[in-house]
């Protein structure tokens, strides 16, 4: 029995398995402590279940991903679960939904915001830990990437995270480019790979140059299989130190760190490819969205007007 509940858990992807594991463990921590029925659930301990989560202050859309935890947990015990639409349980969530302020979705960081980036670091770009940083921002913003797909954090495990030697320069004497190869991202259930191709703008921001210029100092001091941002002392670029490291730069040229994250590189990618004149589709393919949701990330008026969230 507990191999088949290995094996129907291994259908999930790891990240959503962590989350269901979460809302798993409250659900039992719930049932426990008001001596309710674990297995099947019935409405009302669903219902008391949701009030319980919204007394503790979670979001709707949290409250949501723990009842997908608890229907994920009748499924891997072999019970039926038949509260997925159940009314009463929707409009609950929808109560607690309309009563809470959205999220506040972070800006992107687009071209223009780049540029002014560009003009803050570049008298220090002799640095090699500026040019790691300044690196590590253009990829992620040319290439439409999570903070956490070119970032280590936890502990480094090569088959996983990006190393050196997952970048490879083509130097076309038309139109160089480079090829960045994930091994694993949050969209590939199967872990088989993806390669993102990242042209040279020949212009001031290029990922391609920044890259370049970054590799040959890298390669001197740590070898390919090691991660592609480390330090001369070892250290690890992680997703933390890469968000506290652009709140800093974000604001020295004047902008609001607190309305910019790691995803924003991410948003500001799609935006400026929307401005660039790509297709949906290509936006989509770069940034391996499965659905239109994508069209979320685009904020034209932000790549318009940097200036207007100081």
């Amino acid at each position: 029995m507990e191999v088949a509940e290995r094996l129907i858990g291994g259908g999930v992807r790891p990240s959503t398995r962590e989350v269901y594991q979460s809302g798993q463990k409250q659900y039992r921590h719930f049932c426990n402590y008001y001596g309710l029925a674990l297995l099947p659930a019935s409405e009302n301990t669903v219902l008391l279940f949701v009030a319980w989560l919204f007394i503790k202050g979670l979001r709707s859309s949290t409250i949501r991903v723990y009842l997908a935890a608890v229907r994920m947990l009748h499924i891997t015990k072999g019970y039926g679960y038949h509260l997925t639409n159940n009314d009463r349980i929707q409009l609950a969530v929808r109560a607690i939904e309309i009563g809470q302020a959205p999220p506040k979705q972070k800006l992107p960081i687009t071209l223009p915001i780049l540029e002014r980036l560009y003009n803050c670091v570049y008298s220090d770009l002799s640095s090699y830990n500026v040019l790691l940083i300044w690196t590590a921002m253009t990829l992620g913003h040319f290439g439409c990437l999570r903070s956490g797909e070119f970032t280590v954090s936890g502990i480094f495990n090569s088959n996983i995270h990006i190393c050196r030697n997952d970048i490879t320069f083509h130097d076309a004497l038309i139109n160089p480019y480079m090829n960045v190869h994930l091994k694993m991202s949050k969209t590939d259930y199967k872990n088989q790979g993806v390669n993102i191709a990242i042209a040279c703008t020949a212009k001031q921001v290029c990922a391609y140059c920044s890259m370049l210029k970054f590799c040959l100092v890298r390669d001197l001091h740590a070898s390919p299989t090691q991660p592609l941002f480390i330090y001369t002392n070892g250290q690890i670029l992680s997703r933390e130190l890469f968000v506290s490291q652009t709140k800093k730069y974000m604001s020295q040229i004047g902008l609001n760190s607190e309305h910019y994250s790691g995803h924003s590189y991410r948003i500001g990618g799609a935006t400026s490819a929307a401005i660039s004149g790509l297709k949906d589709w290509e936006i989509q393919k770069l940034g391996r969205w499965k659905s239109s949701v994508y069209l979320r990330y685009i904020q034209p008026n932000h790549y318009h007007f940097p200036n207007t969230h100081k």
